[in-house]
């Protein structure tokens, strides 16, 4: 719950400073829009994050209670929908925050409207969903940890539970690879998609 007392107060701080901006600039205001993107962005990704946790943890449930250290009790889904949802959370405020810093307007190139913007986030879903059953087969033919062996998870699991955590936590590698890669690509395209946008802009303007 710690982590949903912390999404508090960051909601509450925004707040403040999206009212105290609004206060001031009233209809020139951006604070408002850009904390709505960062929050639309977060609970997109906090979506995410809970469609992931809860298929996996169908996979390999080991590699949450082993990994993950979740409790495998009655209330074992709600603690992974729990997860899932604050590490997707995360991952999307901070892919959103990205976004807005490569929207930063600047006296050659206008910023895009947060609705456009939206569009790029489909850059890291879809290199996460390539790239998480590429990393996933990898990492069960490499097994760069030696998590098979005795002195791993060998002597807790059996052959075929040790395989599906390590398709698991390869999977979850893949999605954090992706959301990386796509993310940059996302920046790139944000970028040549202003470049057109304010090339057009200055053609008008003649």
């Amino acid at each position: 719950m710690n982590g949903y007392w912390r999404l508090g107060l960051l909601v509450l701080l925004m707040s403040i400073v999206a009212g105290i901006d609004w206060r001031r600039n009233h209809a020139a205001a951006t604070k408002w829009r850009e904390y709505s993107f960062l929050l639309a962005a977060g609970l997109l990704g906090g979506l995410i994050g809970v469609a992931n946790d809860l298929i996996t943890s169908t996979i390999s449930l080991d590699y949450f209670v082993i990994g993950k250290g979740i409790p495998s009790d009655d209330h074992f889904r709600l603690h992974v929908v729990s997860l899932g949802f604050q590490a997707g959370l995360l991952m999307g405020m901070l892919v959103g925050g990205i976004y807005l810093i490569a929207n930063n307007p600047k006296p050659d190139r206008r910023s895009m409207p947060f609705v456009q913007l939206f569009r790029f986030a489909l850059h890291p879903i879809l290199a996460a969903i390539v790239l998480a059953p590429v990393v996933s087969v990898l990492i069960c033919r490499w097994d760069p940890l030696n998590f098979r062996s005795p002195s791993q998870l060998g002597d807790l699991l059996t052959a075929t539970q040790a395989t599906h955590f390590l398709v698991v936590w390869g999977m979850h590698l893949g999605i954090y690879a992706g959301g990386l890669v796509g993310t940059i690509y996302g920046v790139l395209a944000i970028r040549r998609a202003r470049k057109v946008v304010g090339n057009r802009f200055s053609a008008n303007q003649d």
